[in-house]
């Protein structure tokens, strides 16, 4: 019989963007809300700080394993993944079967499993460090995470989510199920409401779209930026912590766009033209439209002298297109090198140095797959290496390098560096802080923040640092362990 330690927290207060629960009774922050973690205490009342915690955790695991409580894991790794997805905490994979596994943080139901209740991660934080069954999805053919949910598209045409409903993220138009700290989630994938003639799906930060048969393009979830794309400004009001926001809990259709072989969600949105241009709509503070301007968008407006394209991926204020010829191109923000120009000497946005125009990367000319998140980008290369660039404060560059140049707020390289050891690689996915990569082999590989358990192991990591805050992460790729 195992036994278990329980660990509480005694003051919470977790790094920006790595909320992990609701716990001695407080709700636990939302993505992009201030917090840090500084120290815990045990029930007999002793004091542990979070790197003693970790160790102390993975102790009793590994001791649960070694007394017969559980199978050793972390001897086991990914052997037939089809598909990596990475988000803002968590991350999910697409196996040959067409079963879907998750990881990672868990509070909005994002992991999918229908459990509210995990085990494995410190302080009593609602996460799996290691892959859990999707409930109820074997005939996936596409899957995306996004901010606090996911979304898969099935063999039929029809689109699940699972996680976080407070904006309608979930688009069945119900907004009333299972209660999280912030209104309505799913713990278990719901159908997206008049959706079956779907071809793929991309989970944003706070919405998601689909790319129909017809070439048209659907939406749901937060238009508080018009990322619905030509939706009125308020399709419906949805109240989430509190504050009333424009949204859709049903998809709506995209306007002046029906020839889109391809989506990209994320802070804003983007599509692909048959043409090989570009389209994008939302939020542009940061001139993350590409059209020269800093005006939001509500309506679809083209990227101009952008041509030749065949893949697009959005971030949280900068995107990155793929040329047929190999070479990437970015525009919009670059406070942290986002753009892999080498320049530090961009337009001075609102808020931000950005681009609103695409640049070139630097020193990329072979390139067969982009992922754009958070505040940094990854493209793999023709040879199974993978390049990445931009923040690195989680580690999420890959190239086990803490110090490069210095950004505003955090470490971070303006121009592509090498993932370390990392040579076979068919896919990448960037999350918001951590970055996964699917290897020829089925295996699946993860680097960056592993905070809430994103990376999908067990094994005993690195700690990382953010302004006086220590956090568990790998500077380098390890191994997924195996889903159950």
């Amino acid at each position: 019989m195992c036994c278990t330690t329980r660990v509480e927290l005694r003051r919470i207060r977790l790094p920006r963007g790595r909320s992990r629960g609701n716990v001695a009774g407080r709700r636990a922050p939302r993505f992009g809300e201030p917090s840090t973690i500084r120290e815990a205490t045990t029930q007999s009342g002793s004091l542990v700080t979070l790197r003693a915690m970790r160790r102390a955790v993975l102790y009793m695991w590994m001791s649960a394993a070694a007394a017969g409580c559980s199978e050793d894991v972390a001897s086991r790794t990914f052997t037939d993944a089809v598909q990596v997805s990475a988000g803002v905490r968590h991350t999910c994979a697409r196996r040959a079967s067409g079963d879907v596994a998750c990881w990672g943080f868990n509070l909005y139901g994002q992991l999918g499993d229908g459990a509210s209740m995990h085990e494995g991660c410190i302080g009593g934080f609602e996460c799996s460090p290691m892959p859990v069954a999707v409930a109820g999805l074997t005939d996936s053919d596409d899957v995306s995470s996004g901010g606090e949910h996911a979304c898969a598209h099935r063999r039929s045409g029809e689109v699940v989510c699972w996680g976080d409903n407070s904006l309608g993220q979930a688009g069945d138009g119900i907004t009333s199920r299972s209660s999280c700290p912030d209104g309505p989630c799913a713990f278990m994938p719901v159908g997206v409401s008049g959706l079956s003639d779907a071809v793929t799906v991309s989970a944003g930060f706070v919405h998601s779209c689909a790319l129909r048969a017809s070439g048209g393009v659907a939406c749901w979830g937060s238009n508080m930026s018009g990322q619905l794309g030509g939706a009125p400004a308020t399709v419906s009001t949805c109240v989430t912590s509190g504050t009333p926001t424009a949204c859709s809990a049903t998809p709506v259709t995209v306007v002046d766009l029906a020839d889109a072989i391809a989506v990209a969600a994320g802070g804003h949105t983007c599509a692909l033209r048959a043409t090989g241009e570009v389209v994008c709509w939302g939020s542009n503070d940061c001139g993350q439209l590409g059209d020269g301007t800093l005006i939001e968008g509500r309506r679809p407006v083209t990227v101009p002298g952008l041509n030749q394209v065949v893949q697009v991926s959005t971030g949280t204020s900068h995107t990155c297109a793929r040329r047929a010829s190999g070479e990437v191109l970015c525009w919009g923000r670059d406070d942290g090198g986002e753009l892999g120009d080498g320049l530090a000497t961009h337009t001075a946005c609102r808020a931000c140095a950005c681009s609103p125009t695409p640049v070139l990367v630097s020193g990329l000319t072979d390139a067969i797959d982009i992922s754009a998140n958070g505040v940094h980008t990854c493209a793999l290369r023709a040879s199974g290496e993978v390049v990445c660039w931009g923040g690195n404060a989680s580690g999420q560059l890959g190239d086990g390098v803490a110090t490069h140049e210095a950004c505003p707020g955090e470490d971070c390289s303006r121009l592509p560096v090498a993932v370390s050891g990392l040579e076979d690689a068919v896919q990448i996915s960037s999350g918001m802080q951590h970055t996964c990569a699917r290897r020829a082999s089925g295996a699946v590989v993860c680097w960056g923040d592993n905070s809430a358990g994103a990376l999908g192991t067990n094994a005993t990591l690195s700690v990382c640092r953010s302004g006086d805050v220590d956090f568990d992460c790998s500077r380098m790729p390890v191994a997924v362990a195996a889903p159950p």
